[in-house]
């Protein structure tokens, strides 16, 4: 059986190898143009998902939703990597002055330059690993990079 790797979130912008491709639109590029969890649960299907600046556009049960629903499409040993906006930079960097009011705002709620680009649900890095460790993932790392999480983590099992 050939292991695919999916993207969630996959927007407009096509520069990543990946094999399939989730978004709300109906892009060119998009493999699965649903809600991420309408996607096909095919388990065990991928060895690598990449979810960017995504599961911030998710209310909290549908976040832990989605966790899972990663969790179970991966093989065993299979990779996940997320970036989101990082709440706790949000935060320091709008108390700081380092960000503008506007640059606050968009961070917390979403551009909405269409009906689905609003924020839901933000996370820091301990609702994040959180998630994780609530469907046993095995977390590599989660690192505030550049005003984002960088969530990299593991399906137990061999790699």
């Amino acid at each position: 059986m050939r292991l695919y790797s999916l993207e969630f979130g996959a927007g407009e912008v096509n520069d990543m190898d990946i094999d399939r491709k989730n978004d709300i639109r109906p892009l060119p590029h998009i493999t699965f143009a649903c809600h991420a969890l309408a996607v096909p649960r095919n388990r065990a299907s991928y060895s690598f998902i990449h979810s960017s600046q995504f599961i911030e556009h998710l209310i909290p049960t549908e976040q832990a939703e989605f966790i899972e629903l990663c969790f179970d499409l991966l093989v065993s040993g299979g990779m996940f990597v997320a970036f989101t906006p990082d709440l706790d930079w949000i935060y320091q960097a709008h108390v700081s002055g380092e960000i503008s009011e506007e640059h606050y705002y968009n961070l917390l709620h979403g551009k909405g330059d269409y009906a689905e680009n609003i924020h839901l649900g933000l996370l820091n890095k301990e609702r994040a690993e959180a998630l994780l460790k609530h469907v046993r993932f095995d977390i590599h790392s989660i690192r505030s990079v550049n005003g984002s999480l960088e969530i990299i983590a593991f399906k137990p099992g061999a790699k």
